[in-house]
């Protein structure tokens, strides 16, 4: 981190010039300077982010390095990025393979994507203590988190079921009745017990978004990708307040969405015409993707 330091001590006008300002797009591989305010903006692939920030309703793409001290809150973080010491996120989504230093601070209401390393004393707050290798990490009881067991061998999980995935393979499991069976049988298993009272209805979920991933020609892992925006709404369909927040959150998510359902419109009404409590904010989320393909 020495060469990150000096960078980021060194002054460029330009970034003063940007930050802070709402509605910015900073390009790859760009420098933001200490204690800047990030608001309602894209940061490119490849930046890093200087101490004391502050990073608000924003989205911030893969490989960015995001220094210590910085407060995180209604974003999404994309894959592979790291936050250094002491940061702060809170009622946002950090998506795969990212990694969280140590004594980072992780607020119920933030969901965690496959894959993504909690360094020791890294806290998730008021619930239950999970141990995960050497790491010790606190899941909120407010959102469902994925879980990456490297004891296991090259796995993933969903829905908190260990899976075993091949590197550099689309999905070993995708279009297999039997194991189709089997992750229908133990993610609601798994959801009902860490839900409780919230899993009313989870069965039919379940189906629905195996059905989803069947019609879409999804793997695994893109599936994951749609799911941690549904589950954080699903898990949390009572919680008005919290949806209000997170609003803005599912808009920004909306492209990342569509990406990945590109066939879903012919298919919408169908695959969720089932008259159930779950139908409805799925169609809001699912909505958000079709009226936006054009």
């Amino acid at each position: 981190m020495d060469d990150l330091s000096s960078a980021l001590e060194q002054p460029r006008v330009n970034d003063y010039d940007y930050f802070p300002k709402n509605n910015v797009f900073c390009h790859k591989s760009a420098t933001i300077h200490h204690s800047a305010n990030i608001l309602s903006s894209i940061v490119g692939p490849n930046t890093h982010i200087g101490r004391s920030c502050t990073v608000k309703s924003s989205s911030i793409s893969s490989n960015v390095i995001i220094n210590s001290n910085v407060t995180i809150s209604n974003s999404i973080i994309y894959s592979d990025c790291i936050i250094e010491d002491r940061s702060i996120c809170l009622t946002s989504i950090l998506a795969k393979f990212s990694r969280l230093c140590s004594k980072s601070f992780i607020s119920s209401g933030v969901l965690i994507g496959p894959g993504v390393k909690l360094e020791g004393n890294s806290v998730l707050t008021s619930s239950r203590l999970i141990c995960t290798g050497n790491v010790e990490a606190r899941f909120s009881d407010s959102a469902y988190f994925y879980r990456h067991y490297r004891n296991e061998g090259n796995c993933t999980s969903k829905w908190g079921v260990s899976r075993a995935i091949v590197d550099n393979s689309d999905d070993l499991e995708s279009f297999s009745p039997e194991n189709d069976e089997n992750f229908i049988s133990e993610a609601h298993e798994t959801i009902s017990r860490y839900l409780g009272s919230k899993a009313s209805g989870v069965d039919n979920l379940i189906i629905e978004l195996n059905s989803l991933k069947l019609i879409c020609n999804l793997s695994i892992s893109q599936l994951q990708e749609c799911v941690i925006v549904l589950f954080l709404k699903f898990v949390n369909q009572d919680e008005k307040l919290f949806f209000s927040d997170l609003s803005q959150l599912f808009e920004q998510m909306a492209p990342v969405l569509k990406f990945y359902l590109k066939t879903i419109e012919a298919q919408i009404d169908s695959l969720f015409g089932v008259e159930v409590s779950y139908s409805v904010f799925i169609q809001e989320i699912f909505g958000l993707c079709v009226l936006s393909s054009d």
